[in-house]
């Protein structure tokens, strides 16, 4: 039993490590391990877990604390004026940034290049598919379309909540629609069938 919880601790250690040193090799590294893991120990339940716990390290790597996208963590000096500042880049009309991206896509510009739209429209509705795999797997309650449309927007709408508060990134409402859009398509396509 200690060897069980030593192997799904093992993985997460590797994402410890590869928060603190912002390397993406240790996210594969920790995705190896839970493999070659699952292969040796036969148990799909901690292999799953192993690479549950990854994809939530790296998620929250990405969306809250990676400083190439803009995720400057300026939470600790939360005043009133610099909160007024960080809402004014926000984004609470839907499809708004979407179509701006949209629009922009074929324009050159310096500020915002082609690479960048595609990052942030690919990356948005892509960053919760794996969500498609884990959810039924561990909460059978929401195998259904409808609850995991409904956990799926809440997790979303969380992972915007917190980069509001913490002033992280930025709010924004398109976000929540791509991140959702994505893993439910997913959904529909590979689980529900």
């Amino acid at each position: 039993m200690k060897k069980d919880y030593f192997n799904l601790f093992l993985p997460l250690l590797c994402c410890i490590i590869f928060l603190i040193s912002s390397n993406l090799i240790f996210i594969l590294v920790s995705i190896l391990i839970s493999s070659f893991l699952f292969f040796k120990k036969k148990n799909f339940k901690i292999y799953m877990l192993s690479l549950f716990l990854t994809y939530t390290a790296g998620l929250l790597y990405f969306t809250i604390f990676n400083s190439f996208y803009g995720r400057e963590f300026i939470g600790m000096e939360w005043t009133i004026s610099i909160f007024k500042n960080y809402i004014k880049n926000c984004n609470f009309i839907p499809f708004k940034t979407i179509s701006f991206f949209i629009s922009s896509f074929f324009i050159f510009s310096e500020q915002i290049t082609q690479k960048d739209i595609l990052l942030n429209l690919v990356g948005n509705s892509i960053c919760l598919i794996p969500l498609t795999l884990f959810v039924p797997f561990f909460i059978k309650k929401y195998s259904t379309l409808q609850k995991f449309s409904l956990f799926i927007i809440f997790v979303s709408f969380s992972i915007e909540v917190i980069q509001l508060i913490t002033m992280t990134g930025s709010f924004d409402i398109d976000d929540i629609i791509l991140n959702s859009l994505g893993a439910i398509y997913i959904y529909i396509c590979i689980v529900s069938r």
